[in-house]
């Protein structure tokens, strides 16, 4: 039997939360699955769950395609990146990056698409511009490849 965190009570159920998530003055919604106490009300949403919200939040905010700071860094942050492990892996100085989501440069367009797919791709549960940016570091050269053509599509 699980126990409230906050009254301590011995009646927590399974239900549901609203969870709100607001980024440029744009409020995101979603109906979650929670522990909710029958005896003072307090909701507990499992981390995942919280996590799986707001990756769906930087989806829209990507699809949106209005490259501001707060959705750049929301975006970022969503996907678990922390600012100087972001900014080598785009290739750019961490201070370019702070100066992006700060709002003291306009945030890279090529950036901001690249940031989108990742989250999109994510969700998908795919990894491939990921592992074309990390190609980017540590490239790799074969004298020989060899492709597999499968259909030609003109």
């Amino acid at each position: 039997m699980t126990r409230c965190r906050v009254c301590g009570g011995p009646d927590v159920a399974p239900g549901t939360t609203e969870l709100v998530n607001t980024v440029d003055g744009t409020a995101f919604a979603a109906t979650l699955p929670a522990s909710v106490c029958q005896a003072c009300g307090d909701t507990k949403v499992e981390a995942p769950t919280v996590k799986a919200f707001e990756l769906q939040v930087a989806a829209e905010l990507a699809r949106m395609g209005r490259p501001t700071p707060a959705a750049f860094r929301f975006m970022r942050t969503a996907l678990g990146f922390r600012g100087p492990q972001f900014a080598q892996l785009l290739g750019v100085d961490r201070g370019t990056l702070s100066r992006w989501e700060n709002g003291v440069l306009r945030v890279d367009r090529g950036a901001f698409v690249v940031l989108g797919g990742l989250v999109i791709e994510q969700l998908a549960g795919r990894d491939d511009t990921m592992c074309r940016l990390r190609a980017l570091h540590s490239p790799v050269s074969a004298p020989r490849v060899t492709v597999h053509v499968h259909s030609a599509q003109i």
